[in-house]
């Protein structure tokens, strides 16, 4: 067995928990690129016909046929296609007509996974005159990106505003939300997001080790014992054995160590690396279980430990060798005790106080 000196914080284990949100809405099969070269021949057909009978709206149908001329050429990934747009972009703004452009850079940036180009290029769209659905695509888009460039507080601005919204993103975005909420010290609120995530088959088998989490960091011991055991009768959830060991570290600090033991028995056999109160905390509940070979595995992993919990380790060892009549071990554990003096410790009884030490 392995003591692991460096556990990672709740916010790292989210990260790599964390699953990447589908593509935003582009079609690169070699079908649609046909559609987007005849696309691109047709505006640009258009864009050099040299006069129109209709004057008063030929220039703005011709820049719209321009603009679409480079979508196109984006899509089919042109060499300077991205610098022309972003110019021709730029050079029109802040007319409305280079709004469907703005969209389209953003949605590709967003695909390319270039964040900061995609938020970028979102900051220079309108949002508020899109239709709804247009809308909640691309306030998703830019708040994902927001996400994973860590700016949660701008991330959860976006998703709110469409939060309500059924549909395609309605899932992702709780999601995210959630996750924003958790980064930002909202918990609570990120527990009503993540309920709501966990409502499809994407993100249920994810959320429940989130929310154990997040009970467990704020010492909700009965909350996290009630959802924890509910979710463990789900087979398809991911991280069960972490699951059971915050199961396990619920019941022990609630002084039920009888509950506890079933979940720090399967965390143990699956898992040979922990941290010292780990190791500590499962020593402790197998034996007062009587489960003194497993106990004894557990202790003699932290017994060398320069701590108060390797006194105790030191000290328990010693009676679950007593209980198994090996003397000659027992009294090694007690000198190992002996020429230790984190906490007092009296060799006439062998029950001490747990409750400040994990």
């Amino acid at each position: 067995m392995l003591v692991s000196r460096d556990r990672p914080k709740l916010i790292h284990i989210f990260f790599l928990m964390i699953r990447r949100p589908p593509r935003s809405t582009l079609d690169r099969s070699s079908a649609a690129s046909d559609v987007y070269k005849r696309q691109a021949l047709t505006y640009k057909d258009y864009i050099n016909t040299p006069k129109s009978s209709v004057e008063g709206n030929f220039q703005k149908l011709k820049n719209e046929a321009s603009f679409n001329n480079e979508i196109a050429e984006l899509y089919l990934e042109l060499p300077q296609a991205s610098n022309q747009l972003h110019y021709s972009i730029d050079k029109h703004l802040p007319d409305p007509v280079a709004l469907p452009a703005i969209l389209e850079m953003g949605r590709y940036f967003y695909n390319q996974r270039e964040y900061k180009n995609c938020v970028a290029m979102y900051n220079k769209a309108e949002f508020n005159l899109l239709p709804s659905a247009d809308q909640v695509e691309h306030r998703f888009n830019k708040g994902y990106c927001l996400f994973v460039m860590k700016e949660f507080e701008k991330a959860k601005q976006e998703f709110l505003i469409v939060k309500k919204e059924m549909g395609l993103y309605y899932f992702h975005i709780h999601y995210y939300l959630g996750l924003s909420e958790y980064f930002t010290g909202n918990n609570s609120k990120a527990i009503q997001n993540f309920q709501i995530a966990e409502q499809t088959g994407i993100y249920k088998p994810y959320i429940p080790y989130y929310i154990c989490q997040i009970y467990f960091k704020e010492g909700k011991n009965k909350e996290l014992i009630v959802y924890g055991e509910q979710s463990l009768k789900n087979q398809t959830i991911k991280n069960r054995n972490q699951i059971r060991l915050l199961l396990g570290q619920a019941y022990f600090k609630e002084n039920d160590l009888v509950m506890a033991l079933p979940h720090f028995e399967s965390y143990s056999k699956e898992v040979t690396e922990k941290s010292v109160e780990e190791f500590y905390q499962i020593g402790y509940t197998f034996y007062k279980n009587e489960k003194y070979d497993l106990a004894i595995e557990e202790f003699d992993a932290i017994h060398l430990e320069k701590s108060e919990f390797g006194q105790l380790a030191n000290y328990y060892l010693a009676d679950c060798y007593l209980k198994k009549s090996d003397n000659k071990s027992a009294r090694i554990a007690f000198k190992n005790v002996s020429q230790m003096d984190y906490i007092p410790v009296s060799y006439t009884h062998l029950t001490l106080p747990t409750s400040d030490l994990v």
